[in-house]
């Protein structure tokens, strides 16, 4: 078979799909998978593979010791405008850092099936600040005993109708968008990631083909990839205008609640994604 495209055999020995050391790791890893075979089918162990490369230094036969991801300069400058962005604003930072490995952008759609979210610029795992938002919103409304106009204040109004179907909507921008901004949260150095492993064992009821799950079905194991243990993100939230920072204290205590609690990224019910606060 002719493989489409480019020449496989030189494909593979092109330095562009090799491991961007201080290049962007996000857009390689997105855009260069490349253990196919000449059918385009993923060789065996492909998928675990693929991530190995990405978490550890060496090659595939000896693996040194796990990558940091970033480039520390770059991450630096980024997080020094963010600060003072937010200081100027009359906001605030705090630094976490994970209890465990965190899953970001799973859904997301990659060859090994599952993604994971980049900062375009920086080529590092972050947390995009309308999750934030959305992270501390569903902590605010679910589990914290606060007013619905407290919460429609800070976050703004969901677009809903009453039974009366009389649309309920904020009339100016800052009751549509809320008081407070909420940044994208970024590591504060160079990020170590983990590889995972996921065991579905009912591969085909989650198809939707019509059979029922049952225990002699094989485990299908699928690999993705995780942010690793101990590594410091900064998050940041600020008031829209000087007249809203009384709101800062009640969104910082809910900030720190649903880090710690619930977690942010995919798979928390089971111990993903939770933070400590360092600062």
């Amino acid at each position: 078979m002719i493989v489409p495209l480019y020449d496989h055999e030189n494909h593979e020995k092109n330095p562009v799909v090799k491991f961007p050391n201080g290049g962007n790791t996000g857009l390689w890893y997105n855009k260069f998978f490349r253990n196919w075979n000449e059918e385009w089918k993923i060789k065996d162990n492909g998928k675990i593979n693929w991530l190995k490369d990405v978490v550890w230094e060496g090659n595939k036969n000896k693996r040194i010791r796990k990558r940091k991801i970033g480039k520390p300069q770059l991450i630096k400058e980024y997080i020094n405008r963010i600060n003072y962005l937010v200081n100027t604003l009359g906001g605030e930072t705090r630094v976490y850092f994970t209890n465990w490995h965190m899953a970001i952008g799973l859904g997301l759609s990659h060859p090994i099936e599952n993604g994971m979210t980049w900062h375009h610029n920086l080529g590092i795992p972050y947390i995009p600040g309308s999750s934030l938002k959305g992270i501390i919103r569903t902590w605010a409304e679910q589990w914290s005993c606060t007013a619905r106009e407290n919460i429609d204040r800070i976050f703004g109004p969901f677009h809903y109708s009453n039974e009366n179907n009389d649309d309920k909507k904020g009339t100016g921008d800052d009751e549509a968008v809320g008081t407070i901004i909420f940044f994208d949260a970024l590591p504060v150095e160079p990020v170590e990631l983990a590889a995972d492993i996921m065991t579905p064992h009912y591969q085909e009821y989650y198809s939707k083909t019509g059979k029922l799950p049952g225990d002699w079905y094989d485990p299908k194991p699928i690999p993705f990839l995780t942010v690793g243990a101990s590594q410091l993100f900064m998050f940041a939230v600020a008031p829209r205008k000087k007249d809203y920072i009384s709101d800062m204290d009640l969104v910082l205590g809910w900030l720190d609640e649903a880090l710690t609690t619930i977690g942010a990224g995919a798979k928390t019910a089971t111990g993903y994604g939770r933070f400590t606060r360092q600062t």
